[in-house]
């Protein structure tokens, strides 16, 4: 268990802690000494430690690649992202990780699906797919299957190498059931507790994807359409859902429209299951608009990945909605929570990839065992 510490240990170097290479920035720079002031091993170690000889190990690797010239990404395309998507947020220094690229994105063209990657295999655990090529400039390394998302083309550098299409088949069927491990990958050590660093660890890992995630995915939608829809006058919006749900209640008054789709409470049995964890309970229900206003609302059960303590009293909980058949030409997700004899409190943090249906959502809530999530998924749908 020590040597997986000291290995979280130097994945949060590897991931968070910046360096002048990394940076362009002096250490005197006040976000350098910033960082330093939080981070105890920053204080320790300084900026010459091991992650630093495995940082510079893939960008040699990736510079020697781009040398090559440029090609097409396609599905099983090991690598990185881009060296300037590296980004400051607060006193943490992002660096861009490496993917595997899992499939094209037909309806987007600029945008791939891909998975996160991580080079130590002593903090893979269930629902990882270990790769073992002899071929990988890396050694051994790890597809972090649960933790997929969406990103540009051009954001990501040149192939480091090339997975066979089984690694990927393989890869994909993970992500939807972690037990779904192909006879020929090495078998994860099982989780050992609530004190297991690989947890932390995996926290830490969604925190990097939703990073970069978010900001491609906010290029290509910026790139397609307005980030809201053009809605209704709220009392036509409101009579538009009381005639397709009678018993609709509003407790909770919002003068804006896409906040009153999250707080609306419909009745008890309008939701067939939910998505349940240990502790949380999530609901879905999804709008279709047509024509500015709510033409079809039903329930779906989204999937529950991961919940995590952020501490500060919020937690974190991430998931994906499986994509609905038909016509979508824009998708906007919300969501709310309710403790009993409250009314529905909006969710300010809520990260949704429409392409890859991923999302993330914190709530100022540590205890969620009495807490009812409810995600809202607007759709502008064709009218077919």
């Amino acid at each position: 268990m020590n040597r997986r510490h000291h290995a979280l240990a130097l994945a949060r170097r590897f991931r968070t802690c910046p360096t002048p290479d990394s940076t362009g920035l002096p250490e005197t720079h006040p976000q350098m000494v910033a960082h330093r002031q939080r981070c105890p091993l920053c204080v320790e170690l300084g900026i010459d430690d091991p992650w630093q000889t495995i940082a510079r190990r893939i960008l040699s690797l990736a510079a020697a690649k781009e040398k090559a010239g440029p090609r097409q990404l396609t599905p099983g395309d090991l690598v990185p992202v881009k060296a300037e998507r590296a980004r400051w947020l607060g006193d943490l220094f992002y660096h861009p990780p490496l993917v595997v690229v899992l499939a094209e994105c037909p309806s987007i063209p600029e945008a791939v699906q891909v998975a996160q990657v991580y080079h130590d295999t002593l903090l893979a655990g269930p629902g990882d797919l270990i790769i073992e090529d002899p071929e990988s400039p890396l050694g051994p390394f790890f597809i972090e299957c649960w933790n997929r998302y969406t990103l540009r083309r051009q954001d990501l550098g040149d192939l480091l190498l090339k997975l066979s299409g089984d690694r990927v088949e393989a890869a994909i069927a993970m992500g939807q059931d972690a037990s779904a491990l192909p006879v020929w990958a090495p078998l994860p050590i099982s989780m050992t507790g609530e004190n297991d660093p690989r947890l932390a660890f995996r926290r830490m890992e969604i925190e990097v994807g939703f990073v970069f995630a978010q900001a491609s995915v906010d290029a290509l939608m910026n790139g397609i359409d307005e980030d809201r829809f053009a809605l209704a006058p709220l009392p036509a919006l409101h009579a538009a859902l009381e005639r397709l749900i009678p018993g609709i209640r509003w407790r909770s008054q919002s003068a804006d429209p896409e906040e009153a789709f999250a707080v609306a409470e419909l009745p008890d049995d309008f939701y067939p299951l939910a998505a349940a964890g240990d502790q949380v309970t999530l609901w879905g229900r999804r709008i279709d608009l047509v024509d500015d206003r709510p033409e079809r609302i039903f329930p779906f059960t989204p999937s529950l990945d991961h919940a995590a303590a952020l501490g500060g009293g919020f937690t974190g909980i991430g998931g994906h909605v499986d994509r609905a058949p038909g016509s979508v030409r824009q998708s906007r997700l919300l969501a709310a929570w309710i403790q009993p004899g409250q009314p529905p409190v909006v969710c300010q943090t809520v990260d949704w990839d429409p392409v890859s249906g991923i999302f993330y959502i914190e709530i100022p809530v540590a205890d969620l065992r009495r807490v009812r999530i409810e995600v809202t998924l607007l759709v502008e749908a064709s009218d077919a």
